[in-house]
């Protein structure tokens, strides 16, 4: 379990207001994650989390070398494996080996289930401790939240909305209505305790099948 707090601040947060069909521009840059040190780094506020979105670029770079291990030498050898996790359950989106240094996997998420279920998980085959977490978005009204705990979503059309709040090993996602003036600003806090804390055991659905190579 990863939950970091820094001064009652609970950082690796994503926050997200649904329902906005109008509004700012959204120009997706993809979702990237670096594997450096056997550890998945999300790049972003947040290295544990990040967002991605249906027909969006998800990149995943290898940094590591082992100059002192003949097989490493050119890259030690990760597996990246995504799932769409379903509760308990899960189903890969796609497996596929990571062996070199400087090597990048780029697969485009042409459809997810984000209604059945927005959240994806990253986990190396090779290395299960190496893992990050995202949630599915939809538009440009969303937060990664930092060390800090803060988080700022401008823009928003002046109406009343549901705003809210995911941590992966914090349980459900936390709600809170708000109602935007125009040109107006509200602050919103969240507040989550030890006893939200849920231990999350992923386990693939033997059914259902996703990309793999090698």
């Amino acid at each position: 379990i990863l939950v970091t707090v820094n001064n009652g601040a609970l950082s690796d947060v994503v926050v997200f207001i649904e329902g906005i069909e109008k509004g700012k521009p959204f120009k997706f840059a993809g979702t990237d994650v670096k594997a450096d040190t056997c550890r998945f780094l999300a790049q972003g506020p947040s290295s544990f989390v990040g967002v991605v979105m249906e027909g969006g670029e998800f990149r995943v770079e290898n940094l590591d070398a082992d100059p002192d291990d003949p097989k490493s030498v050119d890259g030690v050898l990760h597996n990246p494996h995504t799932y769409n996790v379903y509760g308990p359950s899960s189903r890969t989106i796609f497996n596929k080996p990571l062996p070199t240094k400087g090597q990048l996997i780029n697969y485009k998420f042409k459809k997810l289930d984000l209604k059945k279920s927005p959240i994806i998980f990253l986990q190396c085959d090779q290395h299960n401790f190496m893992e990050a977490w995202f949630h599915g978005v939809k538009s440009p009204y969303y937060a990664v939240v930092g060390k800090d705990g803060t988080f700022t979503i401008d823009g928003i059309p002046p109406g009343e909305y549901e705003i809210e709040a995911w941590h992966p090993m914090m349980g459900e996602t936390k709600e809170q209505k708000v109602k935007i003036a125009p040109n107006g600003k509200i602050s919103v806090n969240f507040e989550f305790s030890s006893a939200d804390v849920k231990i999350k055991s992923i386990e693939p659905k033997k059914d259902e099948k996703g990309e793999k190579e090698g």
